[in-house]
């Protein structure tokens, strides 16, 4: 059986670092005035479109793409839109913190999810790891977000965990079906943005989709579609190609760690205790799911090959 190999660990894990400044991003951006859903419809759009182009311009690998491959596509591109659609209203609701922690309901989802659909077994380890991954992130927040205004609010942030646990199986076999990182992102969010579209047209257009900021507030949107989500979610493709899913959720779940780490660098904080705790569990997830990938991969001890015993046999002499 084939190892995983370190370059899946690696691009989540990169992935978790850049991602983890998209809801401090949405939250600024919608007290500037913006609604979630035109929010989300040009932050899609945007990612969707630039990538494509520059893809395209670079290769035309870009549009040589099956009717089937087409029909998968199009199965991610909305499943990331019910994502996309759900989280940035979870933020608004919830607030980064809470829904931040929420969507981590996905590395849950993801693991039930290999179970059904590709029969991977979910191991001890595997759920111990999701266990203290999701510890180390109640550590990082220090206890602050943990407050929910309703469980209306608390049911939104389940539903966006589960929803990007689906747009993780897409991928995955998006990936398994020959189609490349690039084509697999810039496709999935202009058929994202397609999506939610379809949604704001259906509701009525009760909000406008070209509100009246200012340019600073357009500048942001483009800084957010273009850094962290087009290289976040790029990252997150690639470690698809190596790694399960429900692998790849535990490890995207470091999010709230980066996150504090970060302010911790940039704004000169002092590490607290949490921060340390935040950092043992965390890592410590982080091994337990290396070592059950690396027992899934080699097998159970019984099973392994052992050399041939000789044969006694009576003496001739």
């Amino acid at each position: 059986m084939k190892r995983h190999t370190p370059s899946g660990y690696v691009y989540a894990l990169v992935s978790a670092m850049l991602l983890s400044t998209t809801g401090i991003f949405i939250q600024t951006l919608t007290m500037k005035g913006w609604e979630a859903l035109p929010l989300a419809v040009w932050r899609a759009f945007i990612a969707g479109t630039v990538l494509v182009a520059l893809s395209g311009w670079v290769s035309t690998e870009t549009w040589r793409i099956s009717w089937k491959q087409w029909g998968r596509l199009l199965q991610t591109g909305f499943a990331l839109a019910l994502f996309n659609g759900l989280w940035t209203y979870s933020v608004v609701i919830n607030g980064a913190g809470r829904a931040t922690i929420l969507v981590y309901s996905s590395t849950g989802f993801a693991l039930l999810l290999d179970w059904l659909w590709e029969k991977i077994d979910c191991s001890l380890m595997k759920l111990l790891a999701a266990v203290l991954v999701f510890i180390g992130c109640l550590f990082a927040m220090d206890g602050r977000e943990l407050g929910f205004h309703s469980w209306g609010g608390l049911a939104l942030g389940m539903v966006s965990g589960l929803a990007y646990a689906l747009y993780s199986r897409q991928v995955r076999q998006a990936t398994l079906n020959g189609l490349s990182v690039w084509q697999i992102t810039g496709w999935s969010f202009v058929f994202s943005g397609m999506g939610l579209l379809i949604v704001w047209v259906c509701v009525g257009g009760s909000v406008p989709l070209c509100p009246e900021v200012g340019g600073s507030s357009w500048g942001l949107l483009c800084l957010l579609a273009l850094g962290p989500t087009l290289a976040g979610f790029a990252c997150y493709s690639q470690g698809l190609k190596f790694l399960p899913a429900g692998t790849v959720n535990t490890l995207a779940a470091t999010e709230p760690f980066f996150t504090v780490m970060m302010e911790c660098w940039l704004f000169a904080l002092p590490f607290s205790f949490q921060i340390l705790m935040s950092a043992v569990f965390v890592m410590g997830g982080v091994v337990f799911l290396h070592q059950s990938e690396n027992r899934n991969t080699q097998g159970p001890a019984w099973k392994k090959s052992s050399p041939p015993r000789r044969r006694r046999g009576r003496s001739q002499f």
